[in-house]
């Protein structure tokens, strides 16, 4: 079913939970879902979502170093569009990835409150993390990404942090529907 042109076939307030993994950062319009969400749960419901990060070492390390600067791939395009062809295939139409701050604001306008978030680092993001240091003192590399990696700090599992949360291409998020 296509739930960005009509509603779910459950009734209003139906159910406990909601879990969606890696599905709404490929949605042209992932308000449609989210009211839908927020149609079907049930007042303090839970919404379980994971979407993609942009606060991640495959944002700011993989894409715009690793695949177009050292790689010379994607050429010409933004870090977003970059991103989208790195993630899941290289005609895949739509992947975004958000900040925390900006997912939380469009799933809360929804009627939700953000009750934990957390982010899952890839291995594929941990073995290109040697190369941060080159990276950083490459001028071609999106200033935006230079201070996100000059920013991170790393917990005692030597995982990536971003403002004290890991720096993984996963953003998991539990919300509350209120």
């Amino acid at each position: 079913m296509d739930i960005e042109q009509k509603e779910l076939p459950f009734a209003d307030g139906a159910f406990d939970l909601v879990h969606s993994s890696g599905v709404l950062h490929h949605m042209a319009k992932p308000e449609a879902a989210l009211r839908e969400f927020r149609r079907i749960l049930k007042p303090g419901g839970r919404a379980q979502i994971m979407v993609y990060n942009r606060d991640s070492i495959w944002f700011h390390l993989y894409v715009p170093f690793v695949l177009q600067i050292e790689q010379g791939q994607f050429a010409g395009l933004s870090p977003e569009e970059a991103f989208q062809r790195s993630t899941d295939g290289l005609d895949c139409p739509i992947s975004r990835a958000y900040s925390r701050k900006s997912f939380q604001s469009l799933v809360e306008s929804f009627g939700f409150k953000l009750l934990r978030y957390g982010s899952a680092v890839a291995a594929w993001e941990m073995m290109h993390l040697p190369k941060m240091h080159a990276a950083v003192f490459d001028q071609r590399l999106p200033r935006e990404s230079r201070e996100f990696l000059t920013g991170l700090r790393f917990d005692e599992f030597a995982l990536p942090l971003s403002d004290g949360q890991r720096a993984g291409v996963d953003g998991c998020y539990l919300f509350e529907a209120v």
